[in-house]
């Protein structure tokens, strides 16, 4: 947390003491979109009471949209690329070893597993690789060229990223957005409750709107 500024501290911390669910809801013609704010650490309480949202939902019909890039089956280039430009190595073991510095009572780690298989099986991850996420930022803003210390340390060490943070925001935020977007737009089940990042609802209706006019949000 050394580089951020107090207001983005401040933010971090209440995200971690938060309890309380916060959602909105995108509605078309043929669609329904229950979209959830998630955090990968937070309050022990709050992932319960997400579960239990989600647990409602599917009692009326919504199938899941989770977020998760899975780098548990990830070529090590890859994960050294990631560790680059992140810190660390954005996995479930690397959100521990950050949780392992937070002294806060009741924070863990977001664990997908509490939310699947409630009430019925329609339980979907919709994200992209890492090797996309990679490919992607490569496209856009050239090779990522690792030296040797960062292709022999650690893996699970953790440091201060070294390239191109800001311009990683664009991929991960942006391009996953676009990404869910298209998912949405394309799936054959009109009741989806979405469990993504909370900065993703921001853009995520007018990506809606780029696929099809109607969609708008829902009254409270």
């Amino acid at each position: 947390m050394s580089s951020c500024s107090f207001k983005e501290v401040i933010e971090f911390r209440k995200r971690l003491t938060n309890t309380h669910v916060e959602s909105a809801d995108f509605i078309c013609k043929e669609k329904r979109v229950h979209f959830i704010d998630m955090v990968h650490i937070g309050q022990e309480q709050f992932y319960v009471n997400v579960r239990n949202e989600i647990r409602e939902f599917k009692h009326k019909g919504y199938v899941l949209f989770y977020e998760w890039i899975d780098y548990n089956q990830t070529d090590e280039i890859t994960l050294r690329k990631t560790k680059k430009l992140v810190g660390f190595v954005p996995s479930q073991k690397g959100y521990s070893q950050i949780l392992s510095n937070i002294k806060l009572e009741g924070v863990t780690v977001q664990d997908n597993q509490l939310f699947l298989g409630l009430v019925n099986g329609r339980d979907f991850n919709v994200d992209i690789t890492p090797e996309e996420v990679i490919s992607a930022y490569e496209k856009q803003f050239g090779e990522i060229q690792l030296s040797s210390e960062e292709l022999e340390s650690p893996l699970d060490e953790l440091y201060e990223p070294s390239q191109g943070s800001e311009n990683l925001k664009s991929i991960i935020l942006d391009y996953r957005t676009r990404y869910l977007a298209s998912k949405i737009q394309e799936s054959q089940y009109d009741k989806i409750i979405v469990i993504y990042g909370a900065d993703h609802q921001i853009g995520l209706l007018e990506e809606l709107q780029s696929l099809d006019q109607s969609w708008r949000r829902a009254d409270p």
